[in-house]
């Protein structure tokens, strides 16, 4: 993955607004988070289990 300088895809996680952009993120074989809160609550979604 030149872009992120990443080998394994999955190791990225890709977080968008846009569900189109979370489409081909997923198909470039990334993890994606399709987020559409506050920016400012990012981190505790990202922190609190599945």
């Amino acid at each position: 993955m030149n872009a992120t300088g990443v080998r394994d895809p999955q190791r990225v996680l890709f977080v968008d607004d846009r569900a189109d952009n979370c489409h081909t993120a997923r198909r470039l074989g990334l993890r994606t988070l399709h987020y559409i809160s506050r920016p400012a609550d990012l981190t505790a979604t990202l922190q609190s289990p599945n």
